[in-house]
């Protein structure tokens, strides 16, 4: 009987690691979302219709050349080697101007975690980043550059601080941007044109002025930038950070070391009383 547990463990070790060696897209490759809405790289992008969703962690670059989608990460991992972009919405329109415009792209509920940049959406237009937990990136949590966007709902934390050069979001010509109701922990920020760009109602890790209505809004409101003339303010700065609506990872693999250790413990249990009877 002990020889049958063995060779059961080791079948269910080896199960394990073949779905973990050919479910994880190795770090430094790049996913394509193409422009004829197919998905290049991976297995763990699963389409229906215009909603792309992940359906496991992916350790790579993802380029998005289609316009009018929804990239929905489901709560999963979008995991770089510290450099590249996790999510690139400007579609190479730096070195060819005449490629396609990226529009009314959604990228959701996404933990993106160690890149150069989190998400680049320059050269881009009328996209939303919403729902995302954005960390350890070294130059950028969000670059954007001219366009309308809404950015909310989001955490941005980790990004290295000011005296590396690095920014938290990075604001470049002109266009709409709201960025509400994120949470900025010790983001260093800094803005090239900052026309257009309305901040309320955001978290900010270092603003510590009292709220003495208890009404959850800092009573002061909160300078996001100024220079000059020009000065960005946020007018309902909060006090507690807000509730991340990003769903917390837990993909195939998650659920099959769970369906091993449940299948260990029934087949042990089985073993132990077919001994009792037996004695």
């Amino acid at each position: 009987m002990k020889k049958h547990v063995e060779t059961f463990v080791v079948i269910l070790f080896l199960l394990v690691l073949t779905i973990l060696d050919t479910g994880i897209v190795k770090a430094e490759q790049i996913v394509y979302i193409t422009s004829y809405g197919g998905v290049k790289g991976t297995n763990m992008i699963r389409r229906y219709g215009d909603i792309y969703t992940f359906t496991g962690r992916i350790e790579a670059n993802l380029v998005i050349q289609k316009g009018g989608v929804v990239v929905d990460g489901s709560g999963n991992t979008l995991q770089g080697a510290g450099t590249g972009t996790g999510v690139d919405l400007s579609n190479g329109r730096g070195q060819d101007p005449s490629r396609t415009q990226i529009r009314n792209v959604t990228v959701k509920n996404i933990q993106i975690v160690n890149f150069g940049i989190g998400i680049n959406l320059v050269n881009s237009n009328n996209n939303s980043i919403i729902g995302n937990y954005i960390s350890d990136c070294k130059h950028c949590g969000i670059n954007m550059g001219g366009g309308d966007f809404l950015i909310k709902h989001n955490t941005i934390e980790n990004i290295p601080g000011a005296e590396l050069g690095s920014i938290a979001i990075n604001f470049a010509f002109s266009g709409e941007r709201i960025i509400t109701e994120n949470n900025f922990i010790n983001p260093a920020i800094q803005f090239y044109l900052s026309s257009g760009t309305t901040f309320d109602r955001n978290y900010w890790k270092e603003y510590n002025v009292p709220d003495e209505d208890w009404d959850g809004i800092g009573d002061i409101p909160y300078t996001v930038f100024k220079s000059g003339t020009v000065k960005l303010v946020d007018e309902h700065p909060l006090k507690s950070p807000v509730e991340m609506a990003v769903i917390p990872e837990f993909s195939v693999f998650a659920a099959l070391g769970f369906f091993v250790v449940c299948s260990l413990f029934v087949f042990y249990n089985k073993v132990k009383l077919q001994k009792t009877e037996k004695a």
